[in-house]
């Protein structure tokens, strides 16, 4: 995809992988339409990519409510704007025992990790089908490939993301839409403050945001479907893929009791 006078849509935009997506699509020539709940940091990030060039657009919406995503896309057309690509890629982690855990982070969880990426992928698909053009990345992650006892609807809520994403690279190739989900194991971001873990001792194994976004769009670029950035999210993904459930269970059960 050639990215001049061309609009992507990220969500999730004020941290972590969002950010560094609409950094380097900003230095490829994308005009970019920046979603966040928090208005204030994504003017400063609409500031900073402005000066790099870029066409921005800022957008809020709060992806945990039911009609988020329809708010969203309500939003961003009435900007007149038509995205060409979208990054999935809002979303949280949630690190509890199942049975004593939040009951309203749970389903918060599961709106904005599972509900919101489907119905954004919903509205974007179908038109992006219907002009024979278009991509659509969301961002999965290596706990897809695996359960995560003690981090159980969070990786639940990934292995969605990544079932659908391949389902959806399948269907949609022929109608000229690519659809990347992207894998990555450990990052360097503010994930893991608010899913209420620690890194303590694991710093050394993680990925940047920089890194993990790099590889994911020369993934993109090559019409792949999956991509575990970097050796320790492939070899994770290799292990989730290959393991018995059992062992697999058994292993992430003693990684997230850890934390």
């Amino acid at each position: 995809m050639t990215a001049s006078g061309r609009w992507a849509l990220v969500t999730g935009a004020t941290g972590g992988l969002g950010e560094e997506f609409c950094r380097q699509l900003a230095r490829d020539g994308w005009s970019l339409v920046l979603h966040g709940r928090d208005a204030d940091r994504l003017m400063a990030l609409a500031d900073e990519l402005g000066r790099l060039g870029a066409d921005v657009r800022t957008v809020t919406a709060d992806l945990a409510a039911a009609n988020g995503a329809d708010e969203l896309v309500g939003k961003v057309d009435a900007l007149g704007i038509e995205p060409e690509l979208l990054v999935n890629n809002a979303g949280f982690g949630y690190a509890a025992a199942f049975a004593e855990s939040d009951a309203a982070r749970q389903r918060a969880l599961l709106q904005v990790n599972v509900q919101a990426p489907t119905g954004l992928a919903l509205a974007y698909s179908a038109r992006m089908a219907a002009r024979g053009s278009g991509a659509i990345v969301n961002v999965a992650s290596v706990a897809g490939v695996m359960p995560g006892p003690y981090m159980a609807t969070y990786y639940a809520s990934k292995a969605y993301v990544l079932s659908l994403s391949e389902a959806l690279h399948e269907e949609l190739a022929e109608r000229g839409v690519e659809v990347l989900a992207v894998c990555p194991g450990p990052v360097r971001t503010g994930f893991w403050s608010v899913a209420g873990t620690n890194t303590q001792g694991r710093n050394a194994f993680m990925l940047s945001a920089e890194e993990v976004v790099r590889i994911a769009l020369v993934a993109l670029a090559r019409g792949r479907a999956v991509c575990a950035p970097g050796l320790v999210s492939k070899a994770c993904y290799a292990f989730g893929r290959s393991m018995p459930g059992i062992v697999s269970r058994k292993v992430c059960a003693l990684f997230n009791r850890a934390k």
